[in-house]
């Protein structure tokens, strides 16, 4: 007589795990990849700001100038005072 047997699992039952396994691994690369790419935007905006916030700076020192070398001499003469004044060079 032959020992009962239990029956073999069809490949499709066999698979079902894997498929799970599969599943939550996509959706932490995908995650991942999503974080990614906010920290590059976020990173792009930041330095696009900045560079607006220099050229305004640069707009600013440059009227300051009246875009003469009189105006930059003024301006070294009132830089110079304030260094002397506030106790010299540190």
């Amino acid at each position: 007589m032959k020992p009962p047997t239990t029956p073999r699992p069809t490949r499709s039952r066999r698979q079902r795990g894997a498929v799970a396994i599969m599943l939550g691994l996509s959706i932490f690369v995908l995650f991942g990849f999503m974080a990614l790419v906010i920290d590059l935007g976020r990173t792009y905006v930041v330095r696009t700001e900045l560079q607006n916030a220099a050229d305004a700076a640069a707009l600013a020192g440059a009227k300051q100038l009246n875009q003469t070398a009189a105006g930059v001499c003024c301006r070294v003469g009132q830089c110079c005072y304030i260094r002397h004044r506030d106790g010299g060079a540190k």
